[in-house]
Order: structure tokens, then C-alpha cells, then sequence
């Protein structure tokens, strides 16, 4: 993955999850006894071997979840089979007793029950933010699989898309303000916090990022125009938490799940800064006037985010950049266009990314 190397990513990615159900780590919460052929695979471990797979378990499925969307493509792991519980608090795990049962958040495919559980933990303070992140990537799941289905058709997926939307509104009423604001977080933790915020800004983009229907333009009334400042809204929030973070170490960035994730919020900060949905007065002496200079500070925290990056991670780092780069060349009819077809065209082919290094200027557009 850092590498870029996404054809053996996913071979060691599968190789990682057929070993994972072959022990039964995926069910191994569900009441199951013995696994169907695999004899040897019994609920016979302890309670710290259950907990190490449940964390494998679930990082796999981060991985899938976070690789899939990027590219288009519906994810791999079927989250209907799962029967394991979210991993534990550190410190629980860190014990030398086993934690109340009653701990425990177990698994449902059904959302708006999963949701219940973890916000039933958040309201006593005992959800930790892994916890919120590994809902967070459910979501992510539900949703690039109505955006990404081969048969899409707007009209079809309106109702499942008008679900998970109260359901994203319900997630971010829950979280508490230790998981979205770093003035009530533990230090140890701003990681997870700037992580758990980009995730879900990259469900908002993709839930409200409206193509247009037959017969709308950009300028007229239509979804797109009135659910795109929820998308620059929630990017300009996620910039604003890795802005902080970052006051006191770029650490807190260096994290190969954000690559993606920060690209697609460029992507959108790259759109509102080049075409702007509500323009600025135009100074005859200064054609820049019409540009808003926060946007172009946001942009130059995210290529600055991959430029530590770059440093850290190699490849990954390098190709982001280079994608918003390219974002920022981009001509107006071009980005209008890609606009205008929603968030399933957001991410394009990177075959045309162009080759950059960090020390050359890059130009904003006027």
C-alpha cells in the first residue's frame, strides 16, 4: 500500500482475510462451536486470543473499506457474515482480568441498531474513538456501495441514500467533542481524531455530492447546488482539525489510511476554489479577487499534509500530492463537467497525474 503497489496489496489483503475466517476470527462471537469443516477451529481460546483476532479482524476490514472506495469499487469483505464483537478499550485489554460482557459492543449488519449500541457507549463515556472509527468505516461501506453499484440510477437509490444521510446526521450528533474537537482530546489521541473526522467527511462528499439530473445546469436550482456547501463545509471542518493537530506535531498525519481520504477532500477544495458556487466580487485591477484565500490556504495544508507524508510514507504520499496537483491544473470546463456527474466521478484515472517534486511551486489557478 505504501509503495502504491495495489495489485499485490489486495493478493496479501486476501491471503490476510481467507486466514482470518479459516481460524473462524470473523464469527468467533456469534455462538458458533465449530466451524463448518474446519474442525479445529473451536471457541476454545481465551478471552486476550479472542481479542487479538477481533483487532485483526477489523483491520482487515479497514483496509478493504478504505482501498475499495478510492477506486470505485463495491468492497470485498461482507460485513452480513461477521458475528465478532469491536474491539475492546486498550486499557481493558492491557488488564489482567477479562472486562464485563456488558463492555462489549456486538456486531449487526442492521445500522440504525449499531449506531444505538455505540451511541448507548459514547453517552456513558466508555466508547473509545477506534470504536467510533471502525463505525465510521461501516459507514463508508454502506454508502460507496449505493454510489458504486453498477446499476445506479438516482431516482432507485433515493430512498437508501435519504436513510443513510439521517443516518450520518445521527452519527455526527453523537460523537462526543472529544472525538471532533482536540481542545477536549487526550493529546495521545489527535490522531484518531484528525482519522475519524476525514472518514466521515469522505461519506458526507460522497452522500451529498448530487449529480445533476437531465435538464439542470450548474447555475440553476438543483441538489447538486443546494447540497455542495455541505461538502466544502465538511472538508474546510477536517482541514481546520489537521491545521490544530499540527500546531504541535505533523506526526498526527502521518497515517497511510488518510492518503485517500485527504486526496477526496482536496479534490472538493480544489473545485470550490477554481470554479466558486457562490463568486466573489471581481476587482478589475486584481482578476485573483474572485478567489478565496482561505480556500487556498486549506489547499496548501493538504499539500503540505502530503508532503510530510512523502517523507514518512514514500509513494503514497508522493501520489496524492501529485493527484491534487493535477486537480489544481485542471481547465473550468473540465471541472465543471466532472461537477456536474457527481460523487461517483470525483476520483479519475491517475494515469494522467503528472510527476512533481515537492521543492517545485505549484501554481494556483487565477
Amino acid at each position: 500500500m505504501l509503495l502504491t503497489e495495489y495489485s499485490s496489496a489486495w493478493v496479501v489483503l486476501g491471503e490476510g482475510w481467507r486466514k482470518a475466517v479459516s481460524v473462524g476470527y470473523n464469527v468467533q462471537d456469534g455462538g458458533t462451536q465449530v466451524i463448518p469443516g474446519l474442525p479445529w477451529a473451536k471457541s476454545g481460546l481465551n478471552w486476550i486470543d479472542k481479542e487479538e483476532g477481533r483487532r485483526a479482524v477489523w483491520m482487515l476490514f479497514i483496509f478493504d473499506r478504505g482501498m475499495c472506495f478510492p477506486i470505485g469499487l463495491t468492497h470485498t469483505i461482507d460485513d452480513r457474515q461477521l458475528r465478532i464483537n469491536f474491539p475492546m478499550n486498550d486499557d481493558a485489554f492491557h488488564g489482567t482480568a477479562p472486562p464485563p460482557v456488558e463492555s462489549h459492543i456486538q456486531y449487526t449488519w442492521n445500522l440504525d441498531r449499531l449506531i444505538t449500541s455505540v451511541q448507548e457507549k459514547a453517552r456513558r463515556k466508555t466508547a473509545t474513538l477506534m470504536q467510533l472509527i471502525i463505525l465510521a468505516y461501516i459507514f463508508l461501506g454502506r454508502v460507496s456501495e449505493r454510489i458504486y453499484t453498477l446499476d445506479f440510477d438516482l431516482e432507485e437509490q433515493k430512498p437508501h441514500l435519504d436513510a443513510l444521510t439521517s443516518h450520518l446526521l445521527r452519527m455526527r450528533l453523537m460523537l462526543p467533542r472529544s472525538a471532533t474537537d482536540l481542545s477536549a482530546s487526550d493529546y495521545r489521541d489527535f490522531g484518531y481524531v484528525v482519522w475519524l473526522n476525514a472518514v466521515m467527511s469522505v461519506s458526507t462528499i460522497l452522500l451529498y455530492h448530487k449529480p445533476l439530473r437531465e435538464g439542470e445546469t450548474i447555475e440553476g436550482q438543483s441538489e447538486l447546488a443546494t447540497n455542495w456547501p455541505h461538502c466544502v463545509a465538511a472538508v474546510r471542518g477536517t482541514v481546520s482539525i489537521i491545521r490544530d493537530a499540527s500546531r504541535t506535531s505533523a506526526d498526527y498525519i502521518v497515517n497511510p489510511h488518510l492518503s485517500s481520504q485527504l486526496f477526496t477532500c482536496g479534490r472538493v477544495l480544489a473545485m470550490e476554489y477554481s470554479c466558486p458556487s457562490t463568486p466573489r466580487k471581481l476587482a478589475d485591477s486584481d482578476p485573483a479577487a474572485s478567489k478565496d484565500p482561505g480556500l487556498r490556504d486549506d489547499l496548501e495544508i493538504l499539500l503540505l499534509a502530503f508532503e510530510r507524508m512523502k517523507e514518512a510514507l514514500k509513494g503514497v504520499g508522493r501520489k496524492f500530492r501529485n493527484g491534487l496537483v493535477y486537480c489544481l491544473q485542471e481547465d473550468e470546463a473540465h471541472i465543471l463537467e466532472s461537477k456536474a456527474r457527481g460523487s461517483s466521478e470525483l476520483l479519475k484515472s491517475c494515469a494522467n497525474w503528472p510527476r512533481v517534486d515537492n521543492d517545485e511551486d505549484v501554481t494556483f489557478p487565477i
